[in-house]
């Protein structure tokens, strides 16, 4: 197991790595995002490495708060490229991404939500995080070990249905009795 911490914009991310060979070429073509907070305070990047020894054209369709986008990147053989999505003009609200590659590559995002300093308000640092991309499109099937409620604020779940039709989601709670309820 391997992570990393860096730091960036006065805040810090963390991420786990990602070992390729745990999966196929084809999951390693496809890598989908369900949640990606878009706001004012907020800087995005998506991040892709090229594994391959061949050019790779990346396709990223956003589905955002104004319609599906689209965002291409050709990416040299072993070399990193990605997305600033705060530059995109995609518009505020929760986006998600779903990632296709004509070669195996990682996906992975970064967001740090920033606070621009005033004369009055030194630069503060809020949460930021990295998440690495469902490989292979995502999964039918999967759980979460651990929730934990902020003192302010709420948790959320979010959901990427990269499919055609109507998905059902069925959340199944086994534990201990959730905070105020």
């Amino acid at each position: 197991a391997a992570a990393i911490t860096r730091d960036d914009f006065g805040t810090s991310t963390s991420e786990a790595f990602v070992n390729p060979s745990a999966f196929t070429s084809p999951q390693l073509r496809e890598w989908t995002f369900a949640r990606i907070e878009r706001n004012p305070d907020s800087l995005e990047y998506m991040l892709f490495y090229n594994l391959s020894d061949t050019t790779a054209t990346v396709t990223t369709e956003f589905v955002t708060p104004n319609g599906l986008r689209t965002v291409t990147r050709v990416i040299p053989a072993f070399t990193r490229s990605g997305i600033g999505i705060a530059e995109q003009g995609f518009g505020e609200g929760i986006l998600a991404a779903r990632v296709t590659s004509t070669q195996d590559i990682v996906a992975t995002l970064t967001d740090w939500d920033i606070v621009v300093p005033t004369a009055t308000v030194p630069r503060v640092a809020i949460p930021s995080y990295m998440v690495n991309g469902s490989a292979g499109g995502g999964s039918s099937v999967g759980s979460i070990s651990r929730v934990v409620r902020p003192s302010t604020g709420v948790s959320e779940l979010s959901f990427y249905n990269s499919g055609n039709t109507t998905a059902n989601v069925n959340i199944l709670y086994t534990g201990l009795t959730p905070l105020g309820a």
